[in-house]
């Protein structure tokens, strides 16, 4: 058998009253949709034409010198969002119209953009411009570096920031950087705008 708690004084009674009061709107807080996202970057990372494919064939493998898969890349890239604290969506797209419909409805803090075989779409190059004009950072990323073999993409000419030959880390640093962009840091050092 138990014994029944011991009686409270009106003063212990008050504190435990006024804590659990507090517990309860913190949490309630807590759960409150938004409120955090406020101080947490809102990052979009795209993919685009190809690498749903990644991996897959031997001449995908050996163009970019890597067995991993889209899978791979998937999983990584959830990781890096929860190992940072951003709130991310992973979209990929081999359709270049459904690509660049995606990024002019992203209204998050910034864009790390993979074009793959979209990189010589003049139409890209527009978009990050369009983007960036909206205060909408886009860092490029590429798992190899792809300027030993090719020109630079009509995004790399433009973008914010361009991560190249990283492998799979390379989106880590691009999200770094891309949730960079939010902070104070970022522009400490540029010139005035004129």
């Amino acid at each position: 058998t138990h014994s029944p708690p011991p009686a409270m004084d009106s003063k212990t009674l008050g504190a435990f009253a006024a804590g659990a009061a507090a517990g309860v709107l913190a949490s309630a807080l807590l759960r409150r949709p938004g409120l955090w996202r406020r101080s947490r970057a809102r990052v979009l990372v795209m993919n685009g034409k190809g690498l749903d494919s990644r991996g897959q064939t031997e001449e995908s493998r050996q163009r970019f010198q890597s067995t991993a898969v889209f899978s791979d890349y998937q999983a990584f890239i959830q990781q890096c969002f929860q190992e940072l604290g951003i709130d991310g969506e992973h979209f990929q797209s081999n359709d270049l119209a459904a690509f660049i419909a995606k990024a002019k409805a992203w209204d998050g803090d910034a864009v790390v953009m993979n074009p793959a075989f979209f990189g010589t779409d003049p139409g890209l190059g527009e978009l990050v411009q369009e983007l960036q004009a909206r205060k909408v950072p886009v860092i490029e990323v590429h798992y190899s570096n792809y300027l030993r073999r090719l020109e630079p993409s009509t995004v790399s000419k433009v973008a914010t920031g361009v991560v190249v030959g990283g492998k799979l880390d390379g989106y880590r640093k691009a999200l770094e950087l891309a949730a960079g962009t939010k902070s104070a840091a970022w522009t400490r050092f540029d010139l005035p705008t004129k």
